[in-house]
């Protein structure tokens, strides 16, 4: 009997297959789940940035997050030190063009804004003072002579 010193060899179409699949079931669910995670992101990002200045928010998103956007019952009060004491915004309608953005710049971004019945009180007595910013001298590289 001849022994066969050859190794084995596995198929690559397997591996490929199982990584193509992967690949398909990955954007099935993100096709279908896009929307509903890109504005939970979004939300999160604005409640994040309102804690920053000092307000608490609650609003409803709605659209595309890729040309529209409406943002429906939006409720802003101070939690702290703010110049805003008060903001209701019943409804709000943006349509904008990333495509524009991206092409042309911030002139053709905004399409059409629509706001209906807001309400926004600001108080800017009430605001934090800004932080001193440190005065910094003009220092010469050390290859100048004093």
């Amino acid at each position: 009997m001849a022994e066969n010193d050859q190794k084995e060899v596995r198929r690559p179409r397997r591996i490929w297959h199982r990584v193509l699949v992967s690949l398909a079931v990955c954007a099935a669910v993100l096709i279908i789940f896009h929307r509903p995670i890109l504005l939970a992101i979004g939300r999160q990002i604005a409640l994040k940035y309102a804690a920053g200045q000092n307000l608490e928010i609650d609003f409803r998103a709605e659209g595309n997050p890729f040309g529209n956007l409406t943002i429906r019952n939006l409720r802003a009060s101070p939690t702290g030190p703010s110049a805003i004491e008060s903001i209701d915004i019943d409804y709000l309608y943006v349509d904008y063009s990333l495509l524009g953005l991206a092409r042309h710049g911030f002139s053709h971004f905004l399409r059409d804004v629509e706001l209906r019945s807001a309400r926004v009180v600001l108080n800017p007595a009430r605001a934090p003072q800004p932080k001193p910013r440190p005065k910094h001298r003009l220092k010469l590289p050390s290859i100048f002579p004093e």
